[in-house]
């Protein structure tokens, strides 16, 4: 029989085994790190190996350090085509008379959610990182030729591993984004989607009326420091960014929120996406007026008092609400 064991899983399978067995030497922790380095793809296979890896510990009881060979078959298991199954039908895997139970993650997702002010960052089995902004949910299938991401309300960044043989595909409110080895985030608003793009390549495409992708028909692609904004039944409206307007965008990720000089009434907007307390300006002229700085997005207080000092306001709270009005209106 052939051996067609991926050589990147079965790298990762033995450095999996042997951080297992103890700490590395200094010499052995400059090779593994020099190996990450040197393929996008091999941080991926360790993650997903790794997490293999503690669940056989857990369920099983496996000594690592004292059956090296017996605990590297497990991983090389999942890195056979046998892996389909532990992720799609469930692998029952026999290790010295204990019996450990694969549960099909594909079959069932996993789902994902940030409360409101909570950003929250998840580490994907394929070495892919998934940030979720405020108030986000998101359902995430993989399987064995696709690693599909629904997101359902609010923002994710998400930054690929690179693996061709299973397109990472993101869907929102009618839109579907299909990543090209890249690092890009993902926003829904009411019924429009918001997709920035701050390194490689994605396409985009709307959904059919199934919910599947039409992107072999219509589509269109944005790089490094684009962004589409538009939805399941309007064009996209696509602007090219300077770098630093991609991070102001997404400096949520730090908890924070930038702005260089949008109305005051866009900022507050913002602001109130993040805190169960609200600013309110009734004021056209005050909410037209522009705002410039970088703020602690959960620090609603701060922001007002700092919103007051510019534009020569006044705040009145009450209760969960905290009105800005101008001076003016009560001279």
């Amino acid at each position: 029989m052939t051996n067609t064991t991926n050589p990147i899983d079965e790298a990762a399978s033995t450095w999996v085994m042997r951080h297992g067995s103890g700490p590395p030497s200094e010499q052995e922790q400059a090779q593994f790190e020099a190996w990450i380095a040197a393929d996008v793809r091999h941080r991926g296979a360790y993650v997903r190996l790794q997490a293999i890896h503690a669940e056989v510990q857990r369920l099983a009881a496996v000594s690592v350090g004292r059956d090296f060979e017996r605990g590297r078959s497990v991983l090389r298991l999942a890195a056979l085509g046998l892996r389909r199954w532990a992720l799609a039908a469930g692998l029952v895997v026999l290790l010295g008379g204990a019996t450990v139970s694969w549960v099909a993650l594909s079959t069932r997702g996993e789902r994902y959610v940030s409360d409101v002010g909570e950003m929250r960052r998840v580490a994907l089995l394929d070495g892919s990182n998934m940030t979720l902004d405020t108030d986000s949910e998101t359902r995430v299938r993989f399987d064995n030729s696709t690693r599909s991401v629904q997101l359902k309300r609010g923002e994710a960044l998400f930054e690929v591993a690179h693996d061709p043989s299973r397109p990472f595909i993101v869907r929102a409110a009618g839109m579907t984004i299909r990543a090209l080895g890249t690092a890009f985030a993902v926003r829904i608003d009411g019924s429009r989607v918001k997709v920035t793009v701050t390194e490689g390549v994605v396409e985009l495409s709307r959904n059919d009326a199934s919910g599947g992708s039409t992107q072999h028909s219509a589509s269109r692609r944005l790089f490094a420091n684009e962004q589409a904004t538009g939805s399941g039944t309007e064009h996209l409206q696509v602007q090219s960014l300077k770098a630093a307007a991609t991070e102001r965008s997404l400096a949520w990720r730090q908890g924070a929120l930038a702005f260089a000089g949008e109305p005051l009434g866009t900022a507050v907007a913002e602001l109130n996406r993040y805190s169960r307390r609200h600013i309110v300006i009734d004021d056209p002229e005050l909410a037209s007026q522009p705002i410039v700085g970088m703020f602690r997005a959960t620090d609603i207080d701060s922001f007002a008092r700092t919103a007051a000092a510019i534009t020569i306001a006044r705040i009145v709270e009450d209760t969960d609400v905290l009105k800005l009005i101008p001076n003016r209106a009560n001279r």
